[in-house]
């Protein structure tokens, strides 16, 4: 997906692929859902930094206020979980703005996840067993907005956007049965499985 990506905690573009029943947001307890989406930490006045993030949501809702489990591709963690630095990827924020479209590529199997930002490795994810969308998919691009009237915004969208939302959305497609991406895992070790 192609999409300008102005993000903050309670306005960023999606993408989720899932085994759920069409509407995929209705029928998310019956499924299993890959689900990617910049969203900023809110702070006391501005939000930032802004996560490239990589959801599970596995027979449960997902919603603005219930999010599904997150990875941390931000951070680098040992084998026991404690963080040992940031990742050695791009901060999303020094891509996201109003007038410049950002790409999101994905590449999902049932075992792993590869996210790209402009054509560049982001992060890897490993998935727990049985987390994963299986068989028959669809790939739903969509848009969260909630709570606007304070979201923290920047001078532009708090003049003309501060209870509405715009996207601009091109170049969305999917394919199946390609492989996966040349990665290198010295660089960007993938993330080991979370708990759901």
């Amino acid at each position: 997906m192609e999409v300008d990506s102005y993000s903050t905690a309670r306005r960023y573009p999606q993408i989720l692929i899932s085994d759920a029943d069409a509407p995929v947001q209705y029928g998310l307890v019956t499924g299993h859902t890959i689900l990617v989406q910049p969203r900023a930490q809110i702070n006391d006045t501005f939000d930032y930094p802004i996560n490239y993030e990589l959801q599970l949501c596995k027979l449960r809702t997902w919603d603005v206020n219930n999010q599904c489990p997150v990875y941390d591709l931000y951070h680098q963690e040992d084998a026991s979980g404690k963080i040992l630095h940031l990742a050695p990827n791009d901060e999303f924020a020094d891509h996201a703005g109003a007038d410049h479209p950002v790409l999101f590529d994905v590449f999902a199997s049932t075992a792993r996840v590869y996210l790209f930002l402009d054509g560049q490795p982001y992060g890897c994810a490993d998935l727990p067993a049985d987390a994963a969308p299986t068989g028959a998919v669809t790939v739903t691009w969509g848009d969260a907005l909630y709570h606007s009237a304070v979201d923290h915004t920047y001078a532009y969208h708090a003049a003309h956007m501060q209870i509405e939302q715009q996207r601009h959305f091109d170049n969305l497609g999917f394919s199946s049965g390609v492989a996966g991406p040349t990665w290198d895992e010295t660089r960007l070790p993938c993330a080991a499985p979370i708990k759901l």
